[in-house]
């Protein structure tokens, strides 16, 4: 699956281009990866965003579509 190269290019504008910032195809789209953890991705048109733990119950109750949450991370 292709992802949103409209919606990475806004991305890329907003998180910038630090040394700490890179990119990974993963999970058939693309990941914005700071120090080698995920930010940001796009699946197709869907944007994931990475929340801290404090965040999670607010953000899954926002109107999005299909919240995914891991417990794991550092």
């Amino acid at each position: 699956m292709a992802y949103d190269e409209h919606l990475a290019s806004r991305l890329r504008h907003v998180v910038g281009d630090a040394p700490e910032i890179s990119e990974r195809k993963m999970f058939g789209g693309l990941c914005l990866m700071e120090r080698g953890h995920m930010l940001v991705g796009i699946v197709g048109s869907d944007l994931m965003v990475r929340v801290g733990p404090a965040s999670t119950r607010r953000a899954s109750r926002k109107n999005t579509r299909d919240p995914w949450i891991s417990r794991e991370g550092p």
